[in-house]
Formats: C-alpha cells, sequence, structure tokens
C-alpha cells in the first residue's frame, strides 16, 4: 500500500515538473529560459481560446446540410418522407400513368345479386299457363316478372360499375413528385369517394332519364296492371281502361283507409301490398282494384302495381330474409324449393332487411368498392432517380472537428510566432524602464527618421532571411532556413487553393420566401426546379375554387316551342272559350295531330340535358383537385386542358 502511494507521489511530481518546465521556445536564442517557459504558456492560452472560440462559433451557428440519395429504395423514401415531410424532393422519372397499375377494385355486390332469387330456374318456377288468370292485387301475376327484373338489375349495376372502374382504370395518373404515403393514402382516399359519388350521380341521371322516358310513353304492360281492354258490344273496336289502385293500404289491419286512388295513366307508381288469393275476381272499369277475394297470405314488405318494376323498386326483401316467409311464399306459389332465405345478419350488408329495393338500386347495389391502392406499386412506376432533402443541425461534430483541424494548423504557427514577438517586446520594454540614463558622452549619436526606418528594414530583412522554424529539427542552420521557406510557400500554395476552390464550390443553403407570390415562384421554379420545395398549406381543393364552365344549349331549348304555353296550347286544340275537341280531324301523319306528343319528348330531352350537364358540371367542379406541390403556369394550363378535354368526352 505504502509502494503504490509513493509511486503515485512520484508521478505527480513529474508531471507537475513537465507541465512547470514544458518549453515550445528552447530553440530560440533569443530569449532566456523563463521567458520561454512564458511564451510556451501565452501560446497554450491563446491557442486554447483561439480554438474554443472556433469550436464555439461552429457549433452556434445553424448549418444547412443538402443530402441527396440516389434511386432510393421505397423503405428509404418513407424514412426521408417521415423525418422531412416538408424538406423532401423526389421528382419521378414517369411523370404520368394509368390508375390501374397501381390501383385496383373488387367490389361487393348486395347478397341477392349472387342468390337464388335472380336465378332462371327460380324465376321461371313463379311462372305458369294461368299466370295472367290472377287478380292485378296477388303476388303470383307480377311475381315471376318482378324478379326477372330483379335479376335484370344486378346485370345492369354490375355492368354499370365495371364499365366505371375501366373508365376509372384508363385515366391517366399525372405526379412530378413521388408522394408520400399519408399523402398517398388521403389522396386515394379522397379519389375513390370523388370515384363513387360521380358514378352514382351519373347513373341516377341515366336511370331517371331512361324512367322518364318509358313513364311519358305509356306502355301497355301484358299483365294488365296499368291498363286493361274490354270490346264494345256489337263492335269491333276496344276500348281501354286505366288501372286503379286504392293507396295508404295496411292489410295486416282490420281497417283500412280507402279514399284515395291512384291511376295509372297518371302516374306509373302506383302501388299495393302484394298478397296471395285464394280466388281471383273480374275486373271492374273505371273502380279501383280491391281485395274483396280471400286473403291467403300477405308478402311483408312486396308491393304489386302498374308496372313490375316501379312496384319492385318500392319493395322490400324483408320476407326473403326469413326462412319461414319464403317457404309460405314456395307453398302457395308452387315455386322452387331449393331457394334458401337471404342471411340477415348485419355483418354482411349495409342495407336493413327492410331497405327499399329502389334504394339499394340507387346504390348500385354495392356493399363496398374495396379499394386497394398500392404504395409499393406506385412509386416502383414513379422510380425517382434523385430524392434530395436538406435540414438545419447544430452542434454537427465532424463539421466543428474539421473546422477546427483546418485551422489548427495555421493558427499554431501564427500564434508561435506572435507569442514570441510579444514576449520579446514585452521584455525589451521592461528592460528600457529598468536601465538607468547613461552620460551624455556615452550615448550615441541621436539618428534620423529615415535612418531609424532603413535600420528597422535591415532588422526585418534579417529577420525573414534566418527565418528558422526547424531549429531543433534539422541541425544544419541553413538546411532549417531552406526547409522554413519551402514549408511557408507551400502554406501559401495551400491557402490560394483553398480559396479558390471555396470561390468555385457550390455549397448548399436553405432560403425559406413566407407566403411567396406567383412570380416568386415562378421565377424560384425556373432556377431550382429540381430541388425546389413548396408544400401546399391545403393538400386538396375543389376545382371550383379556380375552375368554373359556361355552357351553352341549342337555342331550340330556350325556345318558345317548348316553353310556351301558348303555343303548346294549340295541339291540345284547347279554344280561347276554354273547350276542348277530344276528337280533331287530323290525318295520322298530321303534325297537328302528333304535335304535342313530339314538342313534349323534345322538352324532355332538352330538360334532360340541361340537368345532365347541369349537374355533372356542379359534380365536376365539386370534385377536390389533390396537390401536395403547386405546378407551374405551363402545367397548370395542360392539366385544366386535359380535364376539359375529358369531360367533354364524357
Amino acid at each position: 500500500m505504502t509502494t503504490e502511494v509513493s509511486t503515485r507521489i512520484r508521478y505527480r511530481h513529474l508531471f507537475i515538473h513537465f507541465i512547470r518546465n514544458y518549453n515550445l521556445y528552447d530553440d530560440d536564442d533569443e530569449l532566456n529560459w523563463s521567458d520561454q517557459l512564458l511564451t510556451t504558456r501565452v501560446f497554450i492560452v491563446t491557442l486554447s481560446i483561439a480554438l474554443f472560440m472556433v469550436l464555439s462559433v461552429t457549433a452556434v451557428i445553424p448549418q444547412s446540410r443538402a443530402i441527396t440519395v440516389d434511386s432510393p429504395s421505397v423503405r428509404d423514401f418513407e424514412n426521408i418522407a417521415n423525418r422531412y415531410p416538408n424538406a423532401f424532393t423526389c421528382r419521378c422519372s414517369q411523370i404520368s400513368f394509368p390508375y390501374k397499375q397501381f390501383f385496383s377494385f373488387n367490389p361487393r355486390f348486395h347478397q341477392v345479386c349472387s342468390s337464388d332469387l335472380i336465378s332462371e330456374e327460380w324465376v321461371s318456377s313463379l311462372f305458369n299457363v294461368t299466370t295472367s288468370n290472377y287478380y292485378p292485387l296477388d303476388f303470383r301475376l307480377m311475381a315471376s316478372a318482378q324478379f326477372q327484373v330483379l335479376s335484370a338489375l344486378c346485370r345492369i349495376v354490375r355492368n354499370i360499375v365495371s364499365d366505371a372502374v375501366n373508365e376509372f382504370s384508363a385515366t391517366i395518373f399525372v405526379s412530378p413528385s413521388a408522394l408520400s404515403r399519408t399523402v398517398f393514402d388521403t389522396y386515394t382516399d379522397t379519389l375513390v369517394d370523388q370515384f363513387n359519388k360521380t358514378t352514382l350521380e351519373n347513373f341516377r341521371i341515366l336511370n331517371g332519364f331512361i324512367s322518364f322516358i318509358i313513364g311519358e310513353g305509356h306502355f301497355i304492360s301484358a299483365l294488365r296492371t296499368n291498363f286493361y281492354t274490354r270490346s264494345v258490344p256489337g263492335s269491333d273496336k276496344y276500348t281501354t281502361f286505366s288501372g286503379i289502385y286504392q293507396q295508404k293500404v295496411n292489410l295486416t289491419q282490420s281497417s283500412f283507409i280507402l279514399n284515395e286512388t291512384c291511376r295509372c295513366d297518371q302516374t306509373s307508381n302506383c302501388i299495393y301490398p302484394a298478397g296471395i288469393y285464394n280466388q281471383s275476381k273480374v275486373i271492374i272499369p273505371n273502380e279501383a282494384f280491391s281485395n274483396d277475394a280471400s286473403l291467403l297470405f300477405v308478402v311483408p314488405g312486396f308491393q304489386v302495381g302498374c308496372v313490375p318494376q316501379n312496384a319492385l323498386l318500392q319493395s322490400t326483401l324483408e320476407c326473403f330474409y326469413n326462412q319461414s316467409c319464403l317457404d309460405i311464399v314456395i307453398t302457395l306459389t308452387g315455386a322452387l324449393r331449393t331457394v334458401s332465405a337471404l342471411n340477415i345478419s348485419n355483418s354482411i350488408s349495409r342495407f336493413d332487411p327492410i331497405t327499399a329495393i329502389g334504394d339499394i338500386f340507387d346504390n348500385l347495389m354495392l356493399e363496398s368498392w374495396h379499394s386497394f391502392p398500392d404504395f409499393a406499386a406506385y412509386f416502383k412506376i414513379c422510380a425517382p432517380a434523385v430524392c434530395s432533402y436538406s435540414y438545419i443541425q447544430r452542434f454537427f461534430f465532424i463539421y466543428m472537428i474539421t473546422v477546427a483541424a483546418s485551422l489548427f494548423g495555421g493558427l499554431s504557427v501564427a500564434l508561435h510566432t506572435g507569442c514570441s514577438l510579444f514576449v520579446k517586446f514585452l521584455s525589451k520594454i521592461s528592460c528600457q524602464q529598468t536601465q538607468t540614463l547613461t552620460p551624455d558622452e556615452e550615448r550615441e549619436p541621436r539618428r534620423s527618421c529615415r535612418d531609424r526606418a532603413w535600420n528597422m528594414g535591415w532588422i526585418a530583412y534579417e529577420k525573414v532571411t534566418t527565418f528558422n522554424l526547424f531549429k531543433t529539427a534539422v541541425t544544419n542552420v541553413e538546411q532549417g532556413i531552406y526547409s522554413t521557406r519551402v514549408y511557408v510557400l507551400f502554406l501559401m500554395v495551400g491557402i490560394f487553393v483553398l480559396t479558390i476552390y471555396f470561390t468555385k464550390v457550390i455549397v448548399s443553403k436553405q432560403v425559406i420566401v413566407q407566403n411567396p407570390s406567383i412570380n416568386q415562384f415562378e421565377e424560384l421554379n425556373e432556377m431550382y426546379s429540381s430541388i425546389l420545395s413548396c408544400p401546399c398549406s391545403r393538400l386538396s381543393m375543389p376545382r371550383s375554387t379556380f375552375m368554373h364552365y359556361e355552357v351553352q344549349f341549342h337555342p331550340f331549348c330556350t325556345s318558345i316551342f317548348i316553353h310556351d304555353e301558348l303555343w303548346l296550347q294549340y295541339f291540345t286544340m284547347e279554344f280561347l272559350n276554354g273547350t276542348i275537341d277530344p276528337t280533331p280531324s287530323f290525318y295520322w301523319i298530321d303534325l297537328r295531330k302528333s304535335g304535342l306528343t313530339f314538342f313534349n319528348y323534345m322538352r324532355i330531352l332538352c330538360d334532360f340535358s340541361t340537368t345532365t350537364v347541369s349537374d355533372v358540371l356542379n359534380a365536376f367542379e365539386a370534385e377536390n383537385y389533390f396537390s401536395s406541390q403547386p405546378i407551374t403556369k405551363l402545367e397548370f394550363n395542360q392539366l385544366t386542358h386535359n380535364w376539359t378535354n375529358s369531360f367533354i368526352t364524357q
């Protein structure tokens, strides 16, 4: 223990002795030993202070670092996007490509469209040769036709959805820069929502137009549910009567509200609860259909009416979710017995069992679109060759050490010489103050300023010509002087080369422009298009904020021929006194005979085109345009031009 303590004390004394006697100027003959030690300590202190100041400045000053990643992978890109969401740029090598390359759909339809209820076997089993003998209120009269319509509706929506998906998949997606996963997910969610709304809107417009045309045509159903004919006794003429249905009828209650009726010659939407009756009855002209016949069973939610399609759309499938109800229908109609009820589980469908079939049809019988955007596929197609990002960093250790190391050599040489001169200067002043005045005769004669300047110049010349930094390393004085000159020469050349390098090298500098104007953005994009990053404050905005269309229709659609009641009144043969000639004596090809029908159809077409264009324009302008970065004016004009062409061709 005593030996260890003594060894420790001895090393401590040796270390203190080394520090006290550490001498960097032992080769300077102009300084005595004490001045050499003083100069060494001054040099160490000043060098330490200088290095500390350099490190402090480089640590505090923010440094903008620009990093470039060549051919980044998906993982690299996501790391960059997550860490520097507003300071990265990755230009796509392919800026436009169809959605089908990274987007797919697997739409799921209402379960009825894949059930036995629309099978040909089920539809055929509901029909027999005596079907037309049933009373118009009997479920069996139009059941086969209604389920045939239901099967057609399923085929229609499948075709419409398939066509819409194919059209969407062929649409070109423009992406100048790679989108981050977060932005990509937000964009695709918005895209699917817009696609859903647009598809439904277009379908409803077309369906409404077709339904309106069919309604205006007043087609006669072969089932005698909207119109039926009677022969005039004693002649070869026939009289057509309109079907009349009682309204607000509930067959499950003992009291009915029979004071309201609906005529099929006025609307084809008249309905009545479907039932199965024990017997049929004769149709009485101009009287409402009644349920005086013996009622066997009421089919819950199902309706009969003027035409099978309209009655079906106002019906529900609640009976066909219940196996017991379905079994009763099968027993009373003699239909196919292998048919199973629909699954009533809430997890299967977003529609309730009591939802009208028309509402389901208006939603394309879709349970979900099941969209599958593939970010990895999108990034692979985008394939950015280079990703660049920048960030601000303080206390960058490598940069601090690099700057300190680069300045250390110059500082050490400058301070080594400067400290020596400084101490010599102090010693000289101290010696002059301690000298006693000598007699006048011993003093040197006072020299002129010219002589002093010459003397100082000569001293400086001698110092330069005899300057030697290698007194200890090189024993030969002349070789030491030449080595010093070579060292100084190379040092000056190095400083010159570094100066030229730093004037030519491109240094990354981050410049932030708050709320730039259009002109500023255009100028910056023209100068720094590959590294410019201008994150939008709003990722999406309706097109109506920057686009508006004004449509001009054919003059006929705004003319008096379809809007002036006086003009249309002529074709009804309504005279000024209020009387009407029901049988004007015009030939059947005379315009005055068919003019009203013609102009009514033209009015329907004009109204449909006006409504359609207006709705499509509203939907188009309401769609959100998605952009994480602003685009140039040229790109904007090209984009809007493509939108307009696409809109016109729809």
